[in-house]
């Protein structure tokens, strides 16, 4: 069995009669060298690996999975495709691996409460999250792992170049947006480890990718601050005045409220959303909630 070519992970589809879902992002590393870096990239931004609990989503064929378990104290890693479990399960005993518990589960309706228990997660002890993030539905994994797991603080995923390009934009660029926002203002910091060229994958997806690394910040936005700045960012070619009069016309003297917000902030009237930084549009949610 040889997970880290594309003549060996045909072999492997082949012998289950799998074929791989383009919709469903299966696009698998099959360079091993890549793997070892990114496993070795992962435990340099940890306390102590040995010590360290993995939550991993998207195992596919355990190209990455392998190399992790070399390091980490325990992972528990999730695959939805049933054919692709299998092959993924005969990997684990291919190498042996026993600090690996796979899980034939969805991880978007999945039981948060579950994987604590399964990792046996306590306070103090330290809990990351690796992911090959699938486009379709990265944004929403990605949602869970901010504002439901709270015992993990560390992100390190794989994800589309122009995706990383979204959340690190800055004010003003053309691929700022409401993501960009957000994402900074819940993360301490997002650095880019290593550029991954698309033919380090099989099948070769249309597009390069990230390995990224995110640390949450401890202090979260609300569902009203960010579905403010989001309902905002629908009409960020206005000026800032004319966004904020539209999402506040059924208040009464709107002009006169949005007046004093933009004097406290010291935004001028005729500027844009899409200039303003993330913290001062989160100022600017604050003062729209109290007004």
């Amino acid at each position: 069995m040889n997970i880290y070519s594309a003549e060996g992970i045909k072999d492997i589809l082949k012998s289950s009669n799998l074929f791989l879902s383009k919709s469903r992002g299966q696009n698998y590393l099959k360079d091993e060298s890549v793997a070892q870096k990114i496993s070795k990239s992962i435990t340099e931004n940890t306390s102590d690996p040995s010590k360290v609990s993995v939550i991993e989503v998207g195992s596919g064929i355990g190209s990455l999975t392998v190399q992790l378990s070399k390091y980490f104290n325990k992972i528990a890693s999730f695959e939805i495709d049933k054919g692709i479990f299998s092959c993924f399960s005969k990997t684990l005993e291919e190498y042996n691996i026993k600090n690996v518990i796979p899980l034939h589960k969805d991880f978007l309706k999945f039981n948060l409460n579950e994987i604590q228990k399964i990792l046996n997660v306590t306070e103090g002890n330290e809990t990351i999250f690796v992911s090959n993030l699938p486009y379709s539905v990265g944004g929403e994994i990605l949602k869970r792992v901010f504002y439901e797991m709270h015992y993990v603080s560390k992100i390190f995923v794989m994800i589309q170049k122009e995706f990383f390009e979204r959340i690190t934009a800055i004010p003003g660029s053309k691929n700022y947006s409401y993501l960009s926002v957000i994402y900074q203002l819940e993360t301490k910091q997002i650095q880019k480890i290593m550029d991954i060229p698309k033919n380090h994958f099989f099948p070769t997806p249309s597009v390069d990718s990230v390995f990224v690394y995110i640390e949450k910040s401890e202090n979260k936005t609300s569902e009203s601050e960010r579905e403010i700045i989001k309902t905002l960012f629908s009409t960020k070619r206005k000026t800032i005045f004319k966004s904020l009069k539209l999402y506040m016309k059924n208040q009464k003297k709107p002009d006169t409220i949005i007046e004093e917000i933009l004097r406290t902030l010291g935004i001028p009237q005729n500027e844009r959303i899409e200039k303003l930084p993330p913290d001062t549009l989160l100022k600017l949610s604050r003062l729209i909630k109290i007004s």
